[in-house]
């Protein structure tokens, strides 16, 4: 079982894209995000690492797969279990992006890691996809060519 969040964003693939991806200022907009540090500058790149600060403590995360404007991934821990993050994005016929954050659970008792955590963790995932498509309602956006 993966866990899975979905939302639909009124905002082109590519400017979605950008803010998406430019985590170090997720915490304008991503509830739970105090601080996103990167060891990288421009786009984020296959084995760049970045650590989310949250209430709950910093999380280092390593970006594994890179699929620009289409998705992303990055692998991470939560608790005793690591977890890929998926970050999917798909051009709507409206010229809208259906976007969507799944999470992968390997280690001990994965199963159970993805039913009993997943209960928590996709009330979450979905908040901030909404608060992430709630950017472009605003019209507070980045354009993506400058």
């Amino acid at each position: 079982m993966t866990v899975e969040a979905r939302a639909r964003v009124h905002a082109p693939v590519l400017a979605v894209w950008e803010a998406w991806t430019n985590l170090p200022d997720w915490p304008a907009w991503a509830p739970g995000v105090r601080q996103v540090d990167v060891d990288w500058s421009g786009d984020p790149h296959v084995g760049g690492m970045a650590r989310v600060h949250t209430p709950f403590g910093p999380r280092d995360f390593m970006i594994t797969a890179v699929d620009a404007p289409a998705s992303w991934s990055w692998r991470g821990r939560l608790g005793a279990w690591s977890v890929t993050w998926r970050h999917d994005l798909a051009e709507r016929a409206d010229g809208g992006a259906d976007v969507a954050t799944l999470a992968e659970f390997s280690g001990p008792a994965r199963l159970i890691a993805e039913a009993v955590v997943g209960l928590a963790l996709r009330p979450a995932m979905q908040r901030k996809l909404r608060a992430l498509a709630s950017l472009f309602e605003k019209g507070s956006a980045p354009d993506p060519d400058g």
